[in-house]
């Protein structure tokens, strides 16, 4: 059993990040990978594999910090999650904006 600390709203916490975990070890070669640049953001785009299975690893970079924020999709949520991704850009396409 690991231990944990607890938040001030009573959740349970894990001692070590989340980014130490052995399925987010950045020496797991690509299969496939993308970038792109948005406005002072660059996003790398991965297709990897593992003993668990293929992920997809998006990693946000900004030029001004020295870290990068990472998240993994595993590959079985992929087309939910482009569903998801599609509705969001259909709504943005078709709300205005109120920053305008």
């Amino acid at each position: 059993m690991t231990s944990s600390t607890t938040s001030c709203a009573g959740i349970p916490q894990p001692e070590k990040p989340l980014n130490n975990h052995p399925s987010m070890k950045t020496n797991t070669p690509s299969i496939a990978s993308e970038q792109l640049a948005v406005e002072r953001k660059n996003f790398r785009l991965d297709l990897k594999e593992n003993d668990r299975g293929r992920y997809l690893q998006i990693t946000e970079t900004v030029a001004a910090f020295p870290r990068s924020n990472t998240i993994v999709i595993p590959s079985s949520g992929l087309v939910e999650f482009r569903r998801k991704l599609d509705a969001l850009i259909v709504a943005d396409t078709t709300n205005p904006s109120t920053q305008d």
